[in-house]
């Protein structure tokens, strides 16, 4: 094996320096800055604050974060899951809705998040507005909304493909995905070639506004 492109990985911070010292590595979507070893990822304090500002200039004060298990959003572990939440929990603070502050965890796919959400839309008062952590646990939320008939907005982050289809129309943060992989293999190349100081690039976001976001209903 010549080099490795590790995607967003979960393992410690301790467990990834040591792979560097056998095998180059590029990290994709973590943020720590390691000497050992280069890394790209989304700037993922503007694309949540971008996809938070979006729904407060809507009107929306009840936001609720959707997003992973606590593993995945760690502090220790430098995730794209928990930069987001965390500035979920700063800007609801900096705002003054902190009052309104809510996060549900739900399983990786869009089956458990479509569970999650339905049962908080059929047990509780419910926000009117989601940010979720990924599309794919924004389209299991969307869903769950569609099929129960409740007028909520919901926002994803990726901006995949399917984000756009007439359908769906999910309102998402694009990260320029395709640019930081083509960055990252270029950089995993560098590294086999022989170079050793550590590079950190950072791509910056962009919310596409669909129709999946809206104002809040007044009924």
């Amino acid at each position: 094996m010549d080099g490795v492109i590790a995607v967003s990985p979960l393992v410690s911070q301790a467990r990834l320096e040591n792979v560097p010292r056998r095998t180059p590595v590029v990290l994709f979507g973590r943020h720590e800055r390691s000497d050992n070893c280069d890394s790209v990822a989304g700037d993922d304090e503007k694309g949540a604050r971008d996809a938070l500002n979006h729904l407060f200039d809507l009107g929306h004060d009840r936001v609720l974060h959707l997003t992973r298990d606590g593993l995945a959003t760690s502090p220790t572990r430098h995730t794209p899951h928990g930069s987001r939440l965390e500035t979920y929990l700063r800007v609801t603070e900096e705002t003054g809705r902190s009052e309104f502050t809510r996060v549900i965890r739900s399983e990786e796919g869009e089956l458990y998040s479509n569970d999650v959400i339905r049962h908080l839309l059929q047990t509780e008062e419910h926000p009117t507005a989601i940010f979720a952590g990924h599309d794919e646990l924004a389209i299991g939320a969307l869903h769950a909304i569609q099929d129960l008939g409740v007028d909520i907005s919901i926002v994803g982050y990726d901006n995949v493909p399917i984000a756009s289809h007439p359908v769906l129309s999910l309102t998402s943060v694009d990260q320029q995905g395709e640019r930081m992989g083509a960055r990252a293999v270029e950089l995993l190349l560098e590294r086999i070639s022989g170079r050793t100081d550590a590079v950190h690039e950072r791509f910056t976001t962009t919310l596409q506004v669909r129709r999946s976001s809206r104002r809040p209903s007044t009924g």
